[in-house]
């Protein structure tokens, strides 16, 4: 007895029909038809599935404010919803749509820094040889507050209520009633940059060619807690224990102790520092080199990444994760930058044709998003 044996071909399917007879070697019978109904099989369809791709903040720049001007500070609410930047011989320029949209307010003056408050609706900003302004309404309108001074920064609480500036070669000014009277505090020193902490308690400052100074009882009382250096720009985490400092042609400098100790990062390199953020638990920080590039890493300093190309950065800032910053040229213009997930392509692959089979995979559908 013989044995006949039908191997279909790849994703046929429906009815096969052959003729077939049997033999002795002598005599053949008659032929007959054969019909074969080959039923499709229900294979799962297989899906590449690939790995989300997160482009950090800082990868990418977006056009925001357009220049050139003279742009000398930016800074952000928590979410980075709300913006702010100041020009020197311009105006402050507020924006409540993450930079979409910005409005020119207050007059043509010398600013040079400016500051917000968590929720975006204190601003506070500082012009050289001028007074401190101070706005409750998002910008809407200003109140010019204490003399006239060569402000240097200014830095205010999360609420607006606890405000600090410093003046170059004068002191560091404190006001615990959002702007309406200040105290003179340390001593008479190149002052130029300032960082409060969440609550206004604990303070860091800088002096070009000087110290760096700490305070943790809301500015009454300042300690040096650093060698002297070209700094020019500090940085805090909203508790005021993790702090940054840069130097012009030199090291950025951390401190995990509220600035009782610090050390150099060696990895950042040395370099015309202009202006440093970090995130509320330090693992961010995005660092500005004024005729250089932007630098940020991702892993609390230990690695850090070149990006941007050569301008003249002068500040820096971002949300409280810093997933969201924006950045200012002085000359150029506000750009801001933001984390974003490239988009996941999945491709199905399926036998072709229409079938009617019961259970059959049809199509492939979305799942949860990451």
């Amino acid at each position: 007895i013989g044995q006949l044996t039908y191997s279909r071909a790849a994703n046929e399917n429906g009815d096969a029909t052959f003729t077939v007879s049997g033999s002795d070697g002598d005599l053949s019978s008659e032929a007959a038809v054969v019909t074969l109904t080959v039923v499709p099989v229900n294979d799962a369809p297989s899906a590449t599935i690939p790995t989300v791709t997160l482009v950090p903040v800082g990868t990418t720049l977006n056009p925001s404010l357009a220049g050139p001007m003279n742009f000398k500070s930016v800074a952000t609410s928590a979410d980075a919803s709300k913006l702010a930047a100041v020009v020197d011989n311009g105006q402050v320029y507020v924006s409540t749509d993450s930079g979409a949209n910005w409005t020119a307010r207050e007059s043509v003056r010398n600013w040079n820094s400016v500051a917000i408050s968590t929720n975006g609706q204190v601003i506070a900003a500082s012009v050289f040889r001028g007074k401190i302004y101070v706005s409750t309404d998002a910008g809407a309108t200003w109140t010019p507050r204490e003399s006239d001074r060569t402000w240097r920064s200014v830095s205010i609480s999360t609420n607006g209520a606890v405000m600090a500036a410093v003046a170059n070669g004068g002191q560091v000014y404190v006001s615990v009633d959002s702007g309406a009277n200040w105290t003179a505090r340390a001593t008479s020193q190149l002052w130029n940059s300032i960082a409060v902490s969440a609550d206004g308690s604990r303070m860091v400052a800088s002096v070009y060619g000087g110290s760096l100074y700490t305070s943790a009882d809301k500015g009454a009382n300042w300690t040096s807690v650093a060698s002297p250096r070209l700094w020019n720009s500090v940085a805090s985490s909203p508790d005021g224990m993790k702090l940054v400092a840069t130097e012009v042609a030199g090291s950025i400098w951390q401190s995990a102790d509220g600035g009782t100790t610090w050390t150099a990062n060696t990895a950042a390199g040395s370099r015309n520092w202009a202006s440093v953020t970090m995130s509320a638990d330090g693992s961010r920080l995005l660092a500005a080199v004024s005729g250089g590039k932007l630098y940020r890493s991702l892993d609390g300093g230990v690695s850090w990444k070149e990006l941007g190309s050569n301008a003249a950065w002068a500040s820096v800032a971002g949300s409280l994760d810093l997933k969201k910053a924006v950045v200012a040229v002085d000359g150029g213009a506000v750009s801001t930058t933001t984390d974003y997930n490239i988009p996941l392509t999945i491709t199905v692959e399926e036998d072709s044709g229409a079938y009617a089979q019961a259970g059959f995979a049809t199509g492939a559908s979305a799942g949860p998003s990451n």
